[in-house]
């Protein structure tokens, strides 16, 4: 029996793995009138849909005038790829609901721009408005970009939906989407990481707190101040009971810090949290340095909780990453560990270390438009160790 269509009040949770994007999670799909599967990166800090122009085999790629240009960790630089349009599925399987979006922006990342995302296939950005620039340039782009037919007649900037804001808008799903994960690094503590139930988490497209399986007790809503990303106002970060104070803004940022993968701090911070890990024990900050020190859970035992506070929408909240979540035990195929904490420019970056410790909850449905991020404590798999 084919699956049945979704429904405005469909609950879609779809399993995601760690392991085609070395770290970062993804999910799989259909695309094109085959059904070909996909796997994307599920990313809270883009909002495109983008995938290698190799990988997709589907004919019936509907040619747009419109080209996309992005940049990714991998390739700074970036690189600009034609707009198509076509279809689109997710489905929890035989007999559960279907969301088939027959008319899809897809921008096609050309064979130059390198293999971005481990072995995935692309990327499916979730936040907000698009982040990048889409140019209509009256043309059919595919046909100019790689066989250098026509010539451009315009050069006009637009926006497209991406293609959460097209589920919702759509009536398929709620405004709000979850993420349930539990490792920011394969784990390879086991002699089969593929069906290690660490490497392997759920996305849930169009509900949150309904999913009372995946997680115990209240949650804590963080405030969204700006829709750029899920841009979050930090008050101080802890290492153990020392507090440091996160300025109020940076230069060229809508606020001081948003949420999405990995850990990075700004780099004055970056300093003074190390020099809070060297005050507890030398032996701490040395770690840092040659994380192969670091091997067994035993060589966690007195590292400090690293506690982020954050406005929330009543009160500031305080969320807690414990050190065997912002360390990655097993994290390499020889047994070595990772820390999992990085300098960065700005703004504090709050990612899977963060995300690990928690089952999240993308609310875009309240504060008029802005959403919630809320957090509540994780369910772990049976017997499941980080």
């Amino acid at each position: 029996m084919p699956p049945k269509p979704a429904t405005p009040t469909d609950v879609f949770r779809l399993p995601i793995s760690n392991l085609q994007a070395k770290g970062d999670y993804t999910a799989v799909f259909e695309i094109g009138a085959h059904d070909q599967p996909v796997h994307l990166l599920l990313d809270t800090g883009s909002s495109s849909l983008a995938i290698n122009v190799h990988d997709v085999v589907s004919k019936d790629l509907e040619q747009t005038t419109y080209l996309e240009h992005l940049s990714y960790g991998s390739n700074p630089a970036g690189f600009t790829g034609p707009v198509v349009n076509t279809s689109l599925t997710m489905t929890e399987g035989d007999n559960n609901p279907e969301a088939d979006l027959a008319t899809v922006n897809v921008t096609l990342i050309p064979p130059a721009a390198g293999q971005l995302f481990g072995t995935a296939d692309g990327i499916m950005g979730l936040a907000y408005a698009p982040l990048n620039t889409f140019t209509d340039i009256g043309i059919k782009s595919a046909a100019w970009a790689y066989k250098a037919i026509g010539i451009p007649t315009k050069k006009e900037t637009v926006n497209l939906p991406s293609y959460f804001t097209h589920l919702e808008t759509t009536g398929v799903v709620a405004n709000k989407f979850a993420f349930y994960t539990h490792r920011s690094r394969i784990h390879y503590g086991t002699d089969t990481p593929d069906t290690d139930p660490l490497n392997h988490g759920e996305v849930i497209f169009g509900a949150g707190a309904e999913e009372t399986d995946l997680y115990e007790g209240d949650f804590q809503a963080a405030q969204i101040v700006h829709d750029a990303y899920y841009n979050t106002h930090m008050i101080a970060v802890y290492v153990g009971d020392q507090r440091i104070e996160v300025p109020d803004s940076f230069a060229g940022t809508p606020s001081n810090s948003i949420i999405d993968t990995g850990i990075a701090v700004p780099a004055a911070l970056y300093t003074q949290m190390l020099a809070a890990f060297a005050e507890i024990s030398p032996k701490f900050r040395a770690a840092i340095s040659d994380t192969n020190l670091v091997r067994t859970a035993a060589d966690l035992d007195g590292w400090p909780d690293v506690t982020v506070e954050l406005h929330g929408t009543d009160a500031p909240i305080r969320l807690t990453i414990p050190p065997q979540n912002y360390w990655q035990l097993n994290a390499h195929e020889d047994g070595s560990a990772s820390f999992t904490i990085f300098s960065f420019s700005a703004p504090f970056i709050l990612g899977l270390p963060l995300l690990n410790g928690y089952y999240t909850v993308f609310d875009r449905s309240v504060a008029d438009g802005l959403g919630v991020v809320k957090f509540a404590s994780i369910k772990r798999p049976t017997q499941a160790t980080v």
